[in-house]
């Protein structure tokens, strides 16, 4: 056998390795696993080159509220703006690893990562958008991690416009469902998925709120948008 001519330490990760990677085939079979894979490129950032389809600004109609709790809207203020989910107001010093890409891979979301990339940005504080109020924190599988959803108004008392906020692979849950937070306010910390990515924050916005969490690339494209463009059109007003 080829094995007794081998160093007993090649043997030993050689097997390892196969061990591995069966692990990890393991993992990627199944929606309660971790058929969300973002397979990101931590290398360099991604910048947003691809349109979203033509119905991913598609909103509820204005008689329609979303599939969220009458009394968790009943709280909602409309918003004085958006800022970055990280080291906000700007996302100072950290960088989209892999951005809004509907067509094809279907991320449709951002991945923010801080400046050293890898897991150096493990345990930083993720950030509310705008005010708001969460619907939903809670872990929900190896691939999706500890997720945090909260519903804004970016439209007025009368005519409310809602929008929904995503913040994935989170660390520590700061927050519960009916907390209502302000922009800017610390929600939780950037995480990995129990090791399943490098940290980032997967970041989605998505103007029908409350949809239910995706399962896997399954072409459900429809009212997710691109965060970094909305954000930019919606800052609060600063004072110089």
């Amino acid at each position: 056998m080829i094995f007794r001519f081998l160093p007993i330490d090649l043997v030993h990760r050689a097997t390892l390795k196969l061990l591995l990677t069966g692990i990890c085939l393991i993992w990627c079979l199944g929606c309660n696993n971790a058929s969300v894979e973002n397979l990101t490129d931590y290398s360099a950032g991604v910048p947003d080159t691809t349109a979203p389809p033509a119905n991913a600004a598609a909103t509820w109609p204005a008689e329609e509220a979303p599939p969220i709790a009458a009394n968790l809207l009943a709280k909602l203020t409309p918003v004085d703006g958006f800022d970055f989910p990280v080291a906000p107001p700007h996302a100072e010093h950290y960088f989209k690893a892999r951005g809004f890409l509907p067509v094809g891979i279907e991320h449709l979301g951002e991945d923010w990562n801080g400046p050293g990339g890898g897991n150096t940005d493990f345990g930083d504080f993720v950030y509310a958008s705008a005010d708001g109020v969460v619907f939903f924190s809670k872990y929900v599988n190896r691939g999706w991690g500890n997720v945090i959803r909260m519903v804004h108004n970016y439209g007025t008392v009368e005519s409310p416009r809602y929008i929904e906020t995503l913040y994935a692979h989170v660390s520590s849950l700061l927050v519960r469902p009916g907390y209502t937070m302000r922009r800017g306010e610390m929600i939780g910390t950037i995480g990995n998925a129990d090791g399943k990515y490098h940290a980032h924050l997967h970041f989605e916005m998505r103007l029908k709120p409350g949809k239910d969490i995706r399962c896997g690339y399954d072409g459900d494209t429809l009212g997710f948008i691109s965060p970094t463009p909305f954000i930019e059109a919606h800052r609060p007003k600063r004072t110089p």
